[in-house]
């Protein structure tokens, strides 16, 4: 049996195909452990104390992020280590193959999902979903979805939001989201819609990093970021940011690694196609 998915993305359109081998009836998860975090899902989860728990959430966020570039270091190494160099069509598509094999980490290992509490990865211009936690049918997909009660002030678009709230390399936004520990909550056809997939009110940090380390010609911004569930009580106020950019001019914090090797795969492959697992597995 064989699943395959498609994912449009900036280098291109990906086709990636799995498949199961009924025979041998085996499945081999992948090995999480090279993603370890000091501040963990659960940590963030059990905290009581809103101003305690906000800032464990930033710290599960940057954790992530340097879990992530520890891993695609990892990775890195092992490709140049068996000859493959990471610049050709073949090494990109190793190194994306190897990175891949993780994904599912994001949804089962305990430091990165717990409870409500799940990490995700997107490309701050168009939206994308690189990696989504919680929702696997996320990847390859747009988070430009409508709020139809907004929260925030810079209007009803949430990759609008997203995108004035980082303007100054990180940030917080307040939505609506669907909460994965509340029954119900999921808006049926969402993606067919256009609107946000639940209505539960959502506050997330947001950091965007410049995965090259600011060493490359160009920068190659991704947004990493997770959130919390708040109550109508605790619902802050909004701010608007200064959009006198049109929220296009993100700043982005460097790379938690400086390494030339890490440099040379993250620029050369960094973009892993789409997860064929389904949510809530």
């Amino acid at each position: 049996m064989a699943c395959a998915i498609r994912q449009d993305t900036p280098i291109g359109t990906i086709t990636t195909i799995a498949g199961y081998d009924h025979a041998k009836d085996e499945f081999i998860p992948p090995d999480c452990s090279a993603l370890v975090l000091s501040t963990t899902a659960k940590m963030v989860e059990d905290e009581t104390d809103p101003a305690k728990k906000k800032e464990l959430l930033q710290s599960y966020v940057k954790g992530v992020i340097k879990a992530f570039s520890d891993l695609q270091l990892q990775i890195g190494a092992q490709v140049v280590g068996e000859g493959i160099n990471p610049l050709t069509p073949e090494g990109q598509m190793e190194v994306s193959a190897r990175t891949y094999e993780k994904a599912t980490c994001f949804r089962k290992d305990p430091d990165l999902f717990h409870g409500s509490i799940y990490a995700f990865i997107m490309d701050p211009a168009r939206g994308i979903s690189y990696m989504n936690g919680l929702d696997f049918d996320f990847h390859g997909l747009s988070v430009s979805l409508t709020d139809p009660d907004p929260i925030q002030c810079d209007g009803a678009n949430i990759l609008t939001a997203f995108q004035n709230a980082v303007t100054d390399g990180s940030g917080t936004v307040t939505y609506h989201w669907d909460d994965p520990t509340v029954d119900n909550d999921r808006v049926e056809d969402y993606l067919a819609k256009g609107v946000v997939p639940g209505t539960s009110i959502k506050q997330s940090y947001l950091e965007v990093v410049d995965i090259t380390g600011g060493n490359a010609p160009q920068p190659y911004n991704l947004i990493f970021g997770s959130g919390i569930y708040l109550d109508e009580a605790e619902k802050e106020t909004c701010e608007s940011a200064d959009d006198d950019d049109g929220g296009c001019a993100i700043a982005a914090t460097g790379s938690t690694q400086q390494s030339a090797l890490l440099n040379l795969v993250l620029v050369a492959s960094f973009l892993f196609p789409a997860v064929f697992l389904r949510k809530r597995v």
